[in-house]
């Protein structure tokens, strides 16, 4: 994650997705847009959905990067 990251551009990236969020939510309790209870579901549906596709993402690519392509699709010299 931003710990992992080694350019000083995808730290910024990092901290920005992780503080946008939570910004706008603390904003939109304070107006009284949203109760907490809204706040803490939305933040575990959005972890869950996120958790999920990179999962999905992850183990595509790893179940990629083990098989070797198909004749048609390999280069012909």
């Amino acid at each position: 994650m931003a710990l992992r990251a080694r350019s000083t551009g995808a730290k910024v990236a990092w901290w920005t997705l992780l503080l946008v969020p939570v910004g706008v939510a603390l904003t939109r309790m304070y107006r009284g847009m949203h109760h907490p209870s809204d706040v803490a579901a939305s933040f575990l549906n959005g972890g869950t959905c996120v958790a999920i596709m990179a999962r999905a993402v992850l183990d595509r690519g790893l179940r990629w990067g083990r098989t070797k392509l198909p004749v048609a699709a390999t280069a012909r010299t």
